[in-house]
């Protein structure tokens, strides 16, 4: 029985960081725009992303908020 060590979706935002910074320059606008330029994205998947947007960026909030005490 093999096991790893890090969760699969761990392993998968790792990934994804790295060819964004190298691809990229580590800039997410850029990423979008190039992956939208060659597929266009359904409604939904545009309610997705801008869901998944709107939670980090609460959650950036919060851990700012955390962090000024």
């Amino acid at each position: 029985m093999v096991g790893s060590l890090i969760k699969k979706d761990d392993f998968y935002a790792e990934q994804s960081k790295a060819f964004v910074k190298e691809t990229f320059g580590g800039s997410l606008p850029k990423f979008l725009a190039a992956f939208t330029k060659s597929r266009e994205l359904s409604d939904s998947e545009i309610d997705d992303v801008l869901r998944q947007i709107h939670e980090h960026k609460e959650e950036y909030r919060w851990i700012s908020f955390l962090d000024s005490f």
